[in-house]
């Protein structure tokens, strides 16, 4: 099978090297172990091992795949790869649908490639028979039932994608156009119709709301479907965040109006932070004292700076299912300090779920950024 996706748009950064000692932490769960958290972490734990012998038994089926050589295998063992980090996500969310969700959206990015569903359908059986070989009959129960589930979807599920920016929508206009000024490298266009859409009185919170998450999400859509480059992207989210500070500097009170503080990240190894920005800007408007950090947060420094800062509330972004593991051990070391055990943990993010805040001990999950608003507002209540 060809390349799936670019792994130049998906892949994070490493975390980058502290020198503090490292705590030792380690992930656990807060509960006895299911079958289901049992076989994610088998999974999680041996995702290259798996993914590897997958693409293995998918070549010796197919020996036309040969053809692509070296670089085209590598590349099939990392679409692999991003496969089962979805499966493990579903499953620590328990949630089978989670998982054929993102199968829906493999498939659209392939077919935009050229690559026809029966190739990923191949992928998942080839995968479905490495599991079954490698973990318990018990678990192997549990994650056939999300493989299969995908499978029996997929030749259903719709090839391509409506825009993001449905002419019915509020701000449609604006945000089309403010699109298009990204699209075309102007920036400074872009932030003048954010600027003069916020001189109308336009509030903030509608400016992120109908105008700049809609957009954002129309250039994942656009990438998806193989019409824009990762340059074209992520040109897009760095002029986006240059608009946000300009909005932000012009529109937003420089001082808060309340005592109550908040802390906002993103766990170690996560890069994506343009929503969590948006959040930590409308708790401003809110009044809150906000401390953002920003993305890639080593949990050893937030940890320290918790315990010595004392905020009410710490809210964490993930949005790569490999970085839940960061999110379960800066969890577990935030609870398990005597100093800032008291800390309320808000966690949000396309790879969390309410499933995913039970089983770690969070204190409140919110699906998207005005609930999070809302939410951290009653935590302090």
């Amino acid at each position: 099978m060809r390349r799936a996706s670019s792994s130049a748009s998906r892949k994070v950064n490493p975390a980058f090297e502290s020198s503090e000692p490292d705590l030792n932490l380690q992930m656990r769960p807060v509960a006895k172990p299911t079958a289901t958290y049992v076989a994610a972490q088998t999974i999680a734990d041996n995702m290259q091992e798996f993914a590897s012998e997958s693409v293995k038994r998918h070549y010796n089926s197919d020996t036309s795949l040969q053809r692509y050589g070296v670089g085209g295998r590598a590349r099939c063992v990392e679409d692999a790869e991003y496969h089962l980090e979805f499966l493990v996500t579903a499953l620590h969310a328990e949630s089978v649908d989670q998982f054929v969700d993102y199968c829906a959206w493999a498939k659209i990015l392939l077919h935009s490639r050229n690559i026809g569903v029966s190739h990923l359908i191949e992928n998942l059986k080839h995968l479905g028979s490495v599991l079954k070989s490698k973990i318990s009959k018990r678990e192997w129960s549990v994650v056939s039932k999300y493989l299969q589930a995908a499978i029996t979807a997929l030749p259903d599920l719709p090839t391509d994608l409506p825009s993001r920016i449905a002419p019915e929508r509020p701000f449609a206009d604006a945000a089309n156009a403010y699109l298009a000024a990204l699209l075309h490298f102007q920036r400074d266009r872009a932030s003048e119709i954010v600027l003069k859409e916020s001189s109308k009185g336009t509030s903030v919170k509608d400016i992120y709301r109908y105008i700049i998450t809609p957009v954002q999400q129309e250039i994942g859509r656009l990438w998806q479907l193989g019409k824009l480059t990762v340059v074209h992207e992520h040109y897009c989210t760095a002029a986006t965040e240059i608009v946000m500070s300009e909005l932000f500097r012009h529109l937003v009170p420089s001082r808060a109006g309340r005592e109550v503080r908040i802390l906002a990240m993103c766990v170690q190894g996560e890069r994506h932070c343009i929503a969590l920005r948006m959040f930590a800007d409308l708790m401003t408007i809110e009044g809150w004292q906000v401390q953002y950090i920003g993305p890639d947060t080593p949990t050893p420094s937030a940890i320290r700076f918790i315990c010595e800062e004392k905020p009410s509330i710490v809210a964490v972004s993930v949005t790569f299912p490999r970085n839940i593991r960061y999110l379960e051990s800066f969890v577990n070391a935030l609870k398990e300090s005597r100093s800032c055990n008291h800390v309320k943990i808000l966690i949000g993010g396309r790879a969390t779920s309410s499933e995913l805040c039970r089983r770690i001990g969070a204190d409140a999950y919110a699906e998207c950024i005005g609930d999070a608003v809302e939410i951290a507002n009653r935590l302090i209540a």
